[in-house]
């Protein structure tokens, strides 16, 4: 099974909800770019919290005592 992301289509239904109304392209394109830019980072934030930090901040232990 694939899982293939279609970018183009992602980008397009992504765009929707902007109002881009009268706008002139490049200022679609910035429009359009700033909200995927802004998209991503809540996405990095989502995933960063859902790491398990326990997992990570347990130190291991040793038979001979170090640390």
């Amino acid at each position: 099974m694939s899982h293939r992301i279609d970018k183009r289509d992602e980008c397009v239904k992504a765009i929707r909800h902007l109002d881009l109304q009268g706008k002139s392209p490049e200022e679609i394109l910035m429009l359009a770019w700033t909200d995927g830019w802004e998209h991503a980072l809540d996405l990095c934030i989502k995933l960063e919290q859902a790491i398990d930090h326990n997992a990570f901040d347990a130190r291991p232990e040793f038979d001979d005592g170090r640390s």
